[in-house]
């Protein structure tokens, strides 16, 4: 079992077989990418879109 902070280790961790627990302290997952990152940098639509598509590779819980 391991244990993450954060979605997007979490999902890295799954392609090597890890079962994955993860901690995301706010309501959505995405951490500094979401949180931190400008807008007009990286747009929370696109962002979102690949949340969704990890989910739909059933990566990382929906």
């Amino acid at each position: 079992m391991l244990f993450s902070v954060g979605i997007f280790p979490a999902f890295l961790a799954t392609f090597y077989g890890h079962d994955i627990t993860v901690f995301e302290r706010h309501s959505q997952a995405g951490g500094m990418m979401r949180y931190e990152i400008p807008e007009y940098h990286l747009p929370k639509v696109i962002l979102d879109q690949e949340i969704k598509l990890m989910a739909i590779y059933d990566r990382i819980p929906s």
